[in-house]
């Protein structure tokens, strides 16, 4: 998925999550950054990185989600961690609805996948399109 098909997503979730969780809005919004952030951190292996690792590779699967969840959970605690985990399990799972799926339990070779559509294909920018207007949907529902 693009970027910003996965960033919608996530601000998607988080428009859910935003009135049953039992935070502050300023601790709600360093739990949104995070998520966000690790919502498209997968892909850094998209860039210069590419050298050394292969896209949709090991950064690519639920192993490393759970491998840096564990380590950071110790570091900075448990909301900070749940957070990571959920943004970078919605990249897995956006990913996944793609032809090229995800090595979800790498080392397994298994490639998960529901194939809707293909990355930068116009179905992808529909979806995204579409994903938009529900979330300023959302949005307005919220504040009313």
């Amino acid at each position: 998925m693009m970027l910003k098909t996965h960033t919608v997503c996530a601000l998607i979730v988080l428009s859910f999550l935003f009135p049953i969780m039992d935070m502050s809005l300023l601790s709600f919004l360093a739990f949104s950054l995070v998520v966000l952030i690790s919502a498209v951190l997968p892909d850094i292996d998209s860039t210069g990185l590419r050298i050394f690792l292969a896209h949709r590779g090991v950064i690519h699967s639920l192993t490393f989600a759970l491998l840096i969840t564990v380590l950071i959970w110790p570091i900075l605690g448990f909301t900070i961690a749940f957070a990571f985990f959920l943004g970078y399990s919605l990249h897995l799972a956006g990913d996944m609805m793609t032809v090229s799926g995800v090595p979800l339990l790498w080392p397994l070779q298994i490639r998960p996948r529901v194939g809707l559509f293909r990355v930068r294909s116009i179905t992808e920018y529909i979806v995204f399109y579409l994903l938009s207007v529900f979330f300023a949907i959302r949005t307005i529902q919220m504040l009313l």
